[in-house]
């Protein structure tokens, strides 16, 4: 009987306020530098701005605020692409984040404890994996753009 081996799936590493976080290959849409955004007084604070882009409004969620720390000093954006659970249709997204992505590689024997993850971020994180000596939170992208959080 041959060895079943563990899946390797591919994920983008970002940074966020210095926290190692990852979202799914599919997830992460587009890269944008310094795109255009407006900000929006009325809106809660992890969400003061929208991105227009190909004729779309996209929210821009600041995990920053969300985890109250210092505001990201980025103009790095992610279009992130994520799905609601029991709906059929995709929504989109974005998130600031602190440099240029990383692509890798997540195994499942890579995988630990929540408890490793920061506190604060543990409730946007739906898994955490080990890579090169760091932990990492898999973000919950439904709980971060939830209306719960607007």
């Amino acid at each position: 009987m041959k060895d079943v081996q563990d899946k390797s799936v591919s994920a983008w590493l970002l940074r966020i306020n210095g926290h190692a976080v990852c979202v799914g290959a599919s997830e992460l849409s587009m890269l944008l530098e310094a795109p255009k955004t407006e900000r929006v007084l009325a809106a809660p604070a992890h969400c003061r701005e929208v991105m227009l882009l190909e004729a779309n409004l996209y929210p821009v969620v600041d995990m920053s605020s969300l985890l109250k720390r210092e505001p990201v000093d980025s103009n790095a954006i992610a279009l992130i692409i994520y799905k609601e659970e029991n709906e059929t249709q995709a929504s989109y997204g974005a998130l600031r984040f602190d440099s240029i992505p990383e692509r890798i590689m997540v195994t499942d024997d890579m995988q630990i404890d929540m408890d490793a993850i920061d506190s604060q971020l543990r409730k946007f994180v739906r898994a955490a994996f080990k890579y090169e000596d760091q932990s990492v939170g898999v973000l919950d992208l439904s709980e971060i753009f939830s209306l719960n959080n607007f």
